[in-house]
């Protein structure tokens, strides 16, 4: 099944994608659209919040710290079946998910 993903903003930019999706997959497509916005709108208020000089700082170098940091942390919460205290592990994936964002924007040359 043919699925168009659309992204419009007032200022006139249309962001417009066209995937094929097994019919049983429709509902999964839905739900990562919807937690991949979640996760552009996180990055930007982020981004307000620490500006953009430590990803500047550290590039690609310090994107892949951050996501050992975040990978280490989630296997330590399975590996221990701990519960965390700070930030739930949704929380942790969707940063994951924002670094790997801010690395691919970097690769396109993009400035952070």
């Amino acid at each position: 099944m043919r699925y168009t993903i659309i992204l419009e903003q007032e200022d006139g930019f249309r962001y417009e994608k066209e995937i094929d999706i097994p019919e049983g997959d429709i509902d999964l497509v839905e739900s990562i659209v919807e937690d991949v916005v979640d996760v552009i709108a996180l990055l930007m208020s982020k981004r307000a919040d620490y500006g953009s000089d430590n990803i500047a700082m550290t590039g690609p170098t310090g994107i892949a710290v951050r996501l050992v940091d975040k990978s280490a942390r989630l296997w330590h919460l399975q590996a221990t079946g701990s519960i965390p205290h700070h930030e739930s592990t949704a929380d942790t994936y969707r940063d994951i998910v924002g670094y790997a964002l801010m690395g691919m924007a970097l690769e396109k040359g993009n400035q952070w």
